[in-house]
């Protein structure tokens, strides 16, 4: 799985506490921040795609708030133009209150909380499963949107795994 963030904001805890379960729970799982993202560098975006390359992930989520939606389109056109063997996962703020703006780009969008979707995504690719199954995703098919049910909301947030921090 690659979790990738175009965020200037590199102190996001969502997106490394996704990658904390995916791991804990045997997941391979690679942060990339992309906090300096820009289309028009010929040299990132080269580097971008060797980097995708060289992993070779089972899916990709781009998290997003209303400000990186430009970025994150760019990022996904730019992916999508290139690899066709993995769906491409938007989540976040943005993908959940502009559900259907953003499953128009991306493969599928997640809709609140991802601590078990991402789970439930990694188990759905692993066994070859349909991934219009998991619970939180949409998408657009042929003009309509279409939302799954949501999974109940992370209630005991002791539950979560722990997402070591460097010292600031």
């Amino acid at each position: 799985v690659l979790l990738v963030s175009v965020q200037k904001n590199l102190n996001i805890i969502g997106l490394k506490l996704l990658h904390q379960i995916l791991r804990e729970e045997g997941y391979e799982s690679y942060l990339l921040y992309l906090n300096r993202f820009d289309s028009a560098n010929t040299k990132m975006m080269r580097a971008i795609e060797e980097f995708v390359r060289s992993l070779d992930p089972g899916w990709v989520g781009i998290s997003l708030t209303a400000s990186e939606f430009w970025d994150a389109k760019s990022l996904t056109e730019f992916l999508k133009t290139i690899f066709d063997n993995f769906p491409i996962i938007w989540g976040g703020v943005q993908p959940t209150v502009a559900t259907r703006r953003c499953a128009e780009i991306a493969d599928y969008v997640c809709v609140g909380e991802a601590e078990k979707t991402v789970l439930d995504l990694c188990e759905t690719i692993k066994k070859g499963g349909n991934i219009k199954a998991v619970n939180n995703l949409a998408w657009v098919e042929n003009g309509e949107l279409y939302i799954n049910p949501l999974n109940p909301l992370v209630e005991n947030l002791d539950l979560l795994p722990f997402v070591p921090r460097l010292a600031e």
